[in-house]
């Protein structure tokens, strides 16, 4: 059983979910601690510095489907940001 999944969780799952690694700041309004707590669970990791720009970026792990599609069955929803 997978703990809780926040809807601000579930944003950044479904927001990686093609696979390709991401910068944190593609994710406007989730803040560090949402992705602190995802690497702790292991269910996001780091990636290596881009060699352009230095910026570290985030991808999912193996654990992360199982995550997700236990999350979908309860009906947690992602986040929804509204632009104004």
């Amino acid at each position: 059983m997978v703990t809780h999944v926040t809807s601000r969780e579930m944003c950044v799952l479904e927001g990686l979910c093609l696979g390709n690694a991401d910068e944190r700041n593609n994710f406007p309004g989730i803040g560090e601690k949402t992705f602190s707590d995802m690497i702790e669970k292991g269910w996001i990791e780091n990636t290596n510095p881009d060699e352009r720009s230095g910026t570290v970026g985030i991808r999912l792990t193996p654990l992360e489907d199982k995550v997700f599609t236990e999350a979908a069955e309860r009906g947690v929803q992602p986040l929804r940001w509204r632009r104004r």
